[in-house]
């Protein structure tokens, strides 16, 4: 590996070493995640590559979050977070509430997958750390939408990368917190469990009607009509960010603006459905894209980082 690494790595095509800053979780993975670290990542990494590499090791529930949201960003070319999905939340979290997080976001953010759940890194293609450090270390970037929802009990505003999830599966997840020791098993244990007892959540969704959204200007109807599906839906993503942009930012780094209460009516132009509470969203796009990794299937374990490409569309860009 550390050959494939020499091979492929010139530094991102500058004179200097990049500079990484790596949150590593020890307990993540079974306690595997600092196996992978020094056995694979930094060899990789600070020995073949020749990239400076600070690590620094959570403590606790939420460090992560203190971590990124204290963390001085001048000079650092990249954040790795090395776990699992859970981490690479807390991280998230920390950067978003950040006063600078509109700069912050224009630094990489790459997952290494070393947790008992890597669903991120998965979805990226990256299977195994050392495909993630070759990632790393090719160093292409493309940019990645995230999402946020506003819990109603508290008003905080959370940051998502993945998916948002609510009832079973969220009850699969948080429900079984206390039980990180069973590993993936876990999850099973809990679905039985939920599929015996059978709990109800009462729920209301109000959704975006499409036409709200659609392209007004002749330019952009012209665009549409002979631009492919993925052209049309960045425009409408574009569209309505700009219009979410001009409702206002709250707080000292975060996105906010555009849910309404959740006792409130739906607002013009939407449907509901269902009868309970439920949670509130903010329709489609809420900020800028986040730098992710992001990697492709080819002949060799090659992969792409993801991070300050053109993200004018607000929209995920696939990479080659």
């Amino acid at each position: 590996m550390q050959e494939t690494v020499r091979r492929v790595c010139a530094w991102w095509g500058r004179s200097t070493p990049p500079h990484l800053l790596l949150i590593a979780n020890p307990c993540s993975g079974k306690g595997r995640s600092l196996s992978l670290l020094n056995s694979c990542l930094l060899p990789a990494l600070q020995d073949a590559a020749g990239f400076k590499v600070t690590v620094h090791k959570t403590a606790g529930p939420a460090h992560a979050t203190e971590l990124l949201a204290g963390a001085d960003l001048a000079g650092v070319d990249m954040v790795l977070l090395l776990g699992g999905d859970g981490t690479v939340f807390e991280g998230l979290q920390g950067l978003m509430c950040r006063p600078d997080w509109e700069a912050a976001c224009k630094v990489p953010f790459a997952h290494l997958p070393g947790g008992s759940g890597n669903g991120l890194a998965a979805s990226c293609g990256l299977w195994d750390a050392p495909t993630a450090a070759v990632s790393v270390v090719k160093g292409h970037t493309a940019p990645l939408d995230i999402t946020s929802v506003v819990q109603p009990s508290t008003g905080r505003r959370y940051y998502s990368f993945l998916s948002l999830v609510f009832g079973l599966f969220a009850n699969l997840d948080i429900g079984t917190e206390h039980q990180r020791w069973l590993g993936d098993a876990r999850y099973t244990l809990k679905g039985l469990q939920q599929a015996a007892a059978v709990p109800v959540h009462p729920m209301r969704v109000a959704y975006l009607s499409v036409e709200p959204l659609l392209p007004q200007t002749n330019s952009t109807e012209a665009a549409a009509s002979t631009a492919g599906a993925g052209d049309v839906h960045a425009a409408l993503l574009t569209q309505h960010s700009e219009s979410s942009d001009r409702a206002g930012r709250r707080g000292g780094g975060g996105i906010g603006g555009g849910a309404p209460p959740l006792k409130s009516a739906a607002p013009p132009g939407s449907g509901t459905c269902g009868g309970g509470e439920g949670a509130g969203g903010d329709g489609l796009a809420c900020g800028p894209p986040l730098p992710l990794l992001a990697a492709w299937r080819a002949g060799e374990a090659a992969a792409t980082a993801v991070g300050g490409a053109d993200a004018s569309s607000g929209s995920a860009a696939a990479v080659p």
